[in-house]
């Protein structure tokens, strides 16, 4: 009995030592990474680039000045997103006449070298802070003088945020594919400066499923005055000039 009991004890022993041996080793040789998406993209928006290679894409990252990467992955496929662009950052800061302050960082890229008539996958953000979703978009229809090659443009204006009745509309429209780009004439979420800009943040957030799945141009209307057009100018900062 007392031979059992002392087998017993060293093969208790072996295992736990062999144990032991085995986490010791599996901390050394593997290691976790952990995403931790401090300040994810949103507010995602495209917009016509300087020729018809190019797409452009805006987004805001609620980091302050310019903490979080300004990288663009896309490709003809979802699942290899084989091009990578890095664009630029700029800090907006307003404080209103309540005393409300607010600090963003805005992030413009450029998508070059795209082809006509072309479907492209895209996500945009770093590998530090986080990537957004994939989203997707297609390319113009190559452009000749036929009337079946023009362009189709959907012209809206007064689009608020607290009154948002059209939305909808645009996005089921924008997923049949029958617009080339959005012309939006002024007047942006009722307003771009409310809070201290909070207000533009809760609206692009609002229309980033269409307005990053097709090109989003704008010229501006009476209500983007403050402070001379800021949060218009620095906001569709992807609109090329």
């Amino acid at each position: 009995i007392q031979e059992m009991r002392l087998s017993l004890h060293i093969v208790l022993s072996l295992v736990l030592l062999f144990s032991c041996i085995c986490l010791v080793s599996l901390s050394h040789s593997h290691s976790v990474t952990i995403s931790t998406d401090l300040y994810p993209p949103e507010q995602i928006h495209l917009a016509l680039g300087s020729n018809l290679k190019e797409m452009n894409v805006e987004w805001a990252t609620l980091d302050y000045p310019c903490i979080a990467g300004s990288f663009v992955k896309y490709g003809t496929q979802k699942e290899q997103l084989n091009m990578i662009v890095q664009g630029y950052c700029v800090g907006l800061t307003d404080k209103n006449i309540l005393n409300q302050t607010h600090a963003i960082s805005l992030h413009v890229a450029t998508m070059a070298n795209l082809q006509e008539n072309t479907r492209y996958y895209y996500a945009v953000g770093d590998e530090t802070h986080g990537w957004a979703s994939i989203r997707t978009f297609s390319t113009k229809r190559k452009m000749n003088s036929s009337a079946a090659d023009s362009m189709n443009v959907l012209v809206f204006g007064d689009l608020g945020y607290d009154n948002d009745q059209i939305s909808s509309f645009i996005k089921a429209d924008v997923l049949t594919g029958m617009y080339d780009f959005l012309f939006h004439l002024g007047d942006f979420a009722y307003d771009l400066h409310d809070n201290a800009g909070k207000k533009a943040d809760m609206w692009f957030n609002q229309i980033q499923t269409y307005a990053g799945a097709i090109p989003y141009m704008v010229c501006p209307g009476n209500h983007e005055w403050y402070q001379v057009f800021l949060h218009y100018t620095e906001r569709f900062r992807s609109i090329s000039s």
